[in-house]
């Protein structure tokens, strides 16, 4: 396969997922289509995965400025 041309596995590594969420995203229509196939297995272009992790929401990261707070009251 052309090193343009990237399988689960690949969008997996560069999403930071496994490849289990990206067979999920792709139950749910959250990821691209995939561009090809060869036979069974799902490929897509570098360019199609760029640009949809550029535009995908940011989900379960903390951002620097951002503090987690605990407001757990023990009843006595």
């Amino acid at each position: 396969m052309e090193t343009d041309q990237l399988t689960t596995t690949d969008v997996a590594s560069l999403a930071g997922v496994t490849v289990a969420s990206i067979r999920q995203y792709r139950l749910r229509g959250s990821i691209p289509p995939p561009d090809g196939y060869l036979g069974s297995t799902p490929w897509w272009q570098r360019a199609t995965i760029e640009t949809w992790l550029a535009e995908r929401p940011k989900r379960g990261r903390l951002s620097g400025s951002h503090t987690p707070s605990c407001d757990i009251q023990v009843a006595t």
